[in-house]
Formats: structure tokens, C-alpha cells, sequence
């Protein structure tokens, strides 16, 4: 196996000549007079020493009056609390927004929902909403029609199966609110629905693990084992059926490095058409890696079961190939041998993965990381370097030209499909003018208005700084484009159906100022903590191949290296790449006054989300994102897809709230954390119950 990793190399400082003793001077002059020792008419004292020493004392005694008088008039210093004061104090501290009223609008009933009717229909308004197939097409940026129809896990193509589809119900519940941030118009996401669990997740096996069972003609009467699936045949032969519409890539070599050993051997029969022989598209469709991070003991619950299910089925399979599921099994054990055969590897996922998805894990360890980034290999673990095993996987699959780092316990209560080609969508369209400075800012729609023209103006307006191009730093060559054109010259042209480099879920803020927690935590830079950089936090979202190449060469090659939530965005920064924040739906559970959430949730400098201590993102000041639907301590994510589920939480959902609200219904929404939301866990022996997912 062949590693290069280098290490720059160090400079060495010369010695320094030491001086020669100064000789005698061979002509002698005579001294010069001292004017502190002139001669004065008393012998004993010099006059000119005296009057010297009065003019201190009086200097000095003005100097200590004039510091009383003024620390009468000055306030006392503000007392210097430690980080444990700070916390205890923000614990107990009478937050503003604890006083604003909630609401019950996350979660609706389908009692709240009123049935579609057409003008002048009779009984209306006794008339039951109806599920609707869901068109997951809405927002493909391609041609569905180009695609060849993919085999789903029951056998049948994707699109002919009532078994395989997703259900919606058109309309907004009673009572149902808008998001804090982010909204739908400005993601491109669906609002137009809602979904119930019958509905989202009836094609991913929710008979199994549901006692409230009730989907009556729709139901799935296909007896099936999901042991039985093999998603990695599917998803390699839905690609294989639809290669006509991606570029064609080099077979990789057997001797290229790999995660280990283990090779998966796809049978390829699930392929269920021909590509039409009139079709030889000249524009290739770009394919995306959505790879999700698990770890040996992690807990599969019934619901991450579903979840992944319906990645792979909804944007694998429904996009015919364009979207590839891949799970990345962490060893921790060192000790296990993943690079000297197939056997242990293979072992190690059958007792750690549920067999349906073995055929697409791939597993890796600590000690992997630390071979490939030797110079590093202290930073080289997964809570500081998740990024570098996404770094390697995009070495060995040249086939992909975008990868997600998916967190395991992140949910989508709408379709994938959907949301990915929106996140996509939304990256692509927008301009690099202003680009920055709109990713550095909370989006509250009630207060900046549209988010194409009256958000972009006040940007525009309020903040006087420009990135424009990459940002100078210190031993960085930037490996970007250069603007074609001046900023003042740009009418919001360039980047215009571009790809985006990195596409996050939160404000890419400013760190300096702030106290956020690991905003220092960057090594090998010359400028150290005045380095120029941008953070993001949940390390999620999408990176394209260029970046990750700078970020591979950055840490082989200049030994640079700085904490996750921060290493794609800046790469973008400091090499002029194009990176934006999409501003999904983010809900609160109470009503804030639009003035008040710019001045919590956008703090900083003209209106900026970092940049100051007083950020949201600092230490301390994170508890009002406890409150909402996103962030990595979440207080709403949870028990929200457990309404969705039909579990009780938070005193709401489940079998009695359900007899009077009926079914819980809940808009698209993505959610982050949610860990074992239902009370079922698969082990190496078998499904069991469980308390909690616990």
C-alpha cells in the first residue's frame, strides 16, 4: 500500500557572529562636560538634581489626585466570570424569548385538515381528506423521461407499484404554522402537503413495527422478507440500467487503495428496461454520494431503519441512479483486521449492520486516517475529522461528483427526492454577488421579506463588506476561479448556474469575535486565530469533488487542518469557490416578533449571524436553538417524528390524542437530532422491543 503524506519541511536558523572586543581607541580626547555635574556655589549638593527631583514629586502627586478623583466618578470594573460561571449564569438567565407565547403548530391532526373540493361540490364539508400519490418529480432538474424505471425492493418497477409509494395529503392543517427561518419558497422545497406515517412511510415497512395499523386498500399485502433485500443490487443495477445518462468513468485499478479488503459482489439482475436506443444525451447527469456515518454498537431503531430505507428508495431508485446510498461502518476497535482479508471485515458488519444494508457499507478506523494524513494523525478521529474518511471515499469513486456527509440521526418528514434536488436547485441558481454575506445571516422571512429580491437588497444595503474572489490568506494558493469582472460591474451574473462547492444547513458565520467553542481550533496556518474563516454548525451538507481534493491537499500537503464545522466552508473562502447556505424550514414552538428574532438569531456586525460574542452560535448562548426544529441539541426535532409516528411526547401524539385530532400530520421539515424515536431495535439476533429505542 502506497501513502505519501509529507511533511514541510523546517528552515534552520544560522548562528549569529559574535561581536570582537572594541579595542582601545589610539587618540585620546578629552571628556566632554557633564551638565549634571557643573559646578555649582554650595559643594555639598547639585542644584540642577534637586530641582529635577521637586518637578517628579509634584508630577507624581498630581498624577495619584487626579486618579482618585476620576475612580470616584468611574464605574466599577465588570467582574471576569470563567467559562463555568458563564454557563451556570446562562442556565438561570431570563432569556427574552422564554416569555413568548407557544404554540401547538408543529404537529396538526388530520382532523385539522380540510378536504379538497371542487367549486360547488355538495357535503364538502363533511367530505374526508384523501391521500394522493406523490409526484416526487416536482422539482428534478432533469428529465424524468430519460429515465429507465428501477426494480424497487417488492420486485416491481418504482413507478408501478402502489406498495413503493409515497402518500400525501394536499393542504395545510388548521392551525399549522409558518417556520421561524428559512422558508418554502426560498428552498424550492414542497409545502404544498403534508404527510401522515401511513402515508410516508407504509413502502418502508411500518406494518412491522406499528400495532396502529389502518392503511386499508392501500395496505401492503405482499409478504416479503426485508432480510431479503439486498439494496446494493439495487442501486448498482438501477446505475448500471441508467448508464446513458452518466459520464463514463475509468474502472478503478484492483490495486488501488481501498477501505479495505472487502469487495461487495452486486448480482446486477434487478435491471428492468433498456436505456431507448434514440438516446445519446450530450449533457451527462451529475451524480451524488449521500454517505452516512455509523459506528460499531450503534442502535438500529426502527425508525433509522425506515429512514434509510426510504434514502435509498426515494432518491436512489425514483432518480434512477443519480443519488447512491452508501453507509460508512467506523471500526473502533483498532484491533480488528480490515486490511488483511475479506473475512473480519465481513464479520463485522454481519454484527453490526442489519443485513439489508450490508451490501452497501464500507468500513474504516482510526488507525486508517492516521496512515493517510501521518503529518496530522493527532487530528485524525471522527469528532475532529469526519471529513477526511468522505475525503478518501471520493478518491476511490471517481463516478461522483457531490458527497454528503449525512449525520445518522437526521430526519426528512417529506420526500428525499424532493429535498435533495431542491437543496441542488437552490445552490445552482444562485449568484456569487453577495453571496457570502447572505450564507452569514439567518433568513427570517418575516422580517427580510422574499428571499430573491428584498433579502438580497437589504444584504446589500446593510453590510458594506464584499468577498468578492478568494480571500488573501498566508501560504495558501488559491486554486478557484477568478471573478470575471469587477463587483461593482456584476449584475448578479456570475456563479448563475453554477454549482455550489459546499451547501450547508445553518449560517456560515464568522467565528472571530464570537465564543463559539471551537472556533481556534485551526493548526499549521502562519496567521493561526487571524486566520480568515467561516463555520457551520452540524457538520452536514454537501461538498463538491473540487473542494474535497483542496481539502485533501491542504492536510497531505500543507499541513493545514482546523476543526470539521469549519474546513469546507473556509476552503471555499481561502480558494474562491461558491458556497451558500440553504434555508430550509427551520420551526420555533412559540411566536417571535420579527424585530426581536433578526436581533437574537442576526447580532452581529451589520447584521450578521457571527462575529460577536453575543452570537447564538457562542458558548452559552445556544439554548434558544433547544427551541427549534435543527440545530445538534434540538429540543422539538424528536418529538416531532415521534407525533409523526403515532408516539406520545411532550404530552401530545399518540393512540388518545389521535381518537380526537386523528392521525398526527406534519409538514416537510428536515430534523436533527433524532435518535430512537421508536421502540424497536434490530440486534445481531433479531428484532426485539425495547423502551425508547433504548
Amino acid at each position: 500500500m502506497t501513502r505519501r503524506m509529507t511533511v514541510g519541511s523546517r528552515s534552520e536558523l544560522g548562528l549569529l557572529n559574535t561581536q570582537q572586543e572594541l579595542e582601545t581607541p589610539s587618540v585620546w580626547s578629552p571628556p566632554k562636560s557633564d551638565f549634571w555635574r557643573s559646578p555649582s556655589r554650595v559643594h555639598y549638593t547639585s542644584p540642577r538634581i534637586k530641582l529635577a527631583g521637586k518637578l517628579a514629586l509634584i508630577a507624581l502627586f498630581s498624577f495619584f489626585a487626579f486618579k482618585i478623583v476620576s475612580d470616584e466618578r468611574r464605574p466599577p470594573p465588570p467582574s471576569i466570570l470563567s467559562d463555568d460561571q458563564k454557563k451556570d449564569a446562562a442556565k438561570r438567565k431570563d432569556w427574552l424569548w422564554k416569555d413568548f407565547p407557544e404554540h401547538n403548530g408543529l404537529t396538526r391532526g388530520l382532523g385539522d385538515l380540510k378536504a379538497s373540493c371542487y367549486p360547488g361540490e355538495a357535503h364538502c364539508d363533511t367530505k374526508e381528506p384523501q391521500l394522493v400519490s406523490y409526484d416526487p418529480y416536482k422539482n428534478f432538474a432533469d428529465s424524468a423521461a430519460d429515465i429507465v424505471q428501477c426494480k424497487g425492493p417488492r420486485g416491481l418497477p418504482m413507478n408501478e407499484s402502489d406498495e413503493d409509494t409515497i402518500w400525501a395529503y394536499e393542504g395545510r392543517p388548521r392551525g399549522s404554522v409558518e417556520p421561524l427561518l428559512g422558508s418554502y419558497a426560498a428552498s424550492g422545497l414542497d409545502g404544498s402537503v403534508v404527510f401522515d406515517r401511513i402515508g410516508r412511510f407504509s413502502a418502508h415497512g411500518l406494518k412491522d413495527f406499528d400495532e396502529m395499523w389502518g392503511f386499508g386498500e392501500l395496505a401492503d399485502n405482499v409478504d416479503f422478507s426485508w432480510d431479503q433485500v439486498s439494496w446494493g443490487d439495487l442501486q448498482e443495477s438501477c446505475v448500471e440500467t441508467n448508464s446513458h445518462r452518466f459520464k463514463a468513468v475509468q474502472e478503478r485499478p484492483q490495486n488501488i487503495i481501498q477501505y479495505s479488503n472487502l469487495h461487495h459482489h452486486h448480482k446486477g439482475e434487478h435491471a428492468v428496461g433498456t436505456p431507448p436506443s434514440a438516446e445519446k444525451a450530450t449533457t451527462k447527469v451529475k451524480r451524488t454520494a449521500i454517505l452516512i456515518r455509523v459506528w460499531t454498537g450503534a442502535d438500529w431503531t426502527a425508525d433509522a431503519v425506515m429512514n434509510i430505507r426510504a434514502m435509498i428508495a426515494e432518491a436512489g431508485l425514483t432518480s434512477g441512479g443519480k443519488y447512491q446510498v452508501f453507509i460508512l461502518l467506523h471500526v473502533k476497535d483498532e484491533g480488528v483486521a480490515l486490511f488483511t482479508g475479506e473475512d473480519e471485515p465481513q464479520k463485522t458488519i454481519n454484527a453490526n449492520i442489519p443485513p439489508e444494508f450490508r451490501s452497501i457499507t464500507e468500513v474504516w478506523n482510526h488507525a486508517q486516517l492516521r496512515g493517510l494524513y501521518s503529518n496530522i494523525a493527532e487530528h485524525a478521529f471522527v469528532g475532529r475529522s469526519p471529513w477526511m474518511i468522505i475525503q478518501w471515499f471520493a478518491r476511490n469513486h471517481p463516478e461522483f461528483d457531490f458527497f454528503y456527509q449525512w449525520e445518522y440521526d437526521v430526519r426528512y418528514t417529506g420526500h428525499y427526492l424532493d429535498f435533495f434536488e431542491s437543496v441542488a436547485n437552490f445552490g445552482k441558481r444562485q449568484p456569487r454577488k453577495g453571496l457570502w454575506e447572505r450564507a452569514d445571516r439567518a433568513f427570517i422571512p418575516t422580517y427580510h421579506g422574499d428571499f430573491e429580491s428584498e433579502f438580497r437588497s437589504y444584504v446589500r444595503k446593510n453590510d458594506p463588506h464584499r468577498v468578492w474572489g478568494p480571500v488573501p490568506v498566508d501560504g495558501v494558493r488559491p486554486r478557484g476561479v477568478r471573478p470575471p469582472t469587477s463587483e461593482q460591474d456584476d449584475n448578479y451574473e456570475w456563479g448563475v448556474g453554477e454549482d455550489a462547492d459546499w451547501i450547508g444547513f445553518l449560517p456560515s458565520f464568522n467565528v472571530t469575535g464570537t465564543k463559539w467553542f471551537f472556533k481556534d481550533y485551526i493548526w499549521g496556518y502562519t496567521q493561526g486565530v487571524s486566520t480568515p474563516r467561516r463555520a457551520t454548525l452540524i457538520a452536514q451538507g454537501r461538498v463538491s469533488r473540487r473542494v474535497l481534493e483542496i481539502m485533501n491537499y491542504e492536510n497531505a500537503e500543507n499541513n493545514h487542518h482546523m476543526d470539521a464545522e469549519m474546513f469546507p466552508q473556509t476552503m471555499c473562502l481561502h480558494h474562491g469557490l461558491k458556497s451558500t447556505t440553504f434555508p430550509h424550514p427551520i420551526y420555533s414552538d412559540r411566536i417571535w416578533p420579527p424585530d426581536v428574532a433578526n436581533s437574537v438569531f442576526n447580532p452581529g456586525p451589520f447584521g450578521q449571524a457571527g462575529g460577536v460574542e453575543e452570537s447564538t452560535f457562542s458558548k452559552w448562548n445556544e439554548w434558544v436553538w433547544t427551541n427549534m426544529t435543527w440545530y445538534y441539541n434540538s429540543g422539538q426535532a424528536k418529538p416531532i417524528f415521534q407525533h409523526l409516528l403515532g408516539i406520545t411526547a411532550m404530552d401530545k401524539g399518540g393512540a388518545e390524542w389521535e381518537e380526537a385530532n386523528g392521525r398526527a400530520v406534519v409538514r416537510p421539515m428536515l430534523l436533527h437530532p433524532v435518535k430512537g424515536a421508536k421502540s424497536m431495535k434490530w440486534t445481531k439476533d433479531g428484532w426485539r422491543a425495547t423502551k425508547s429505542g433504548r
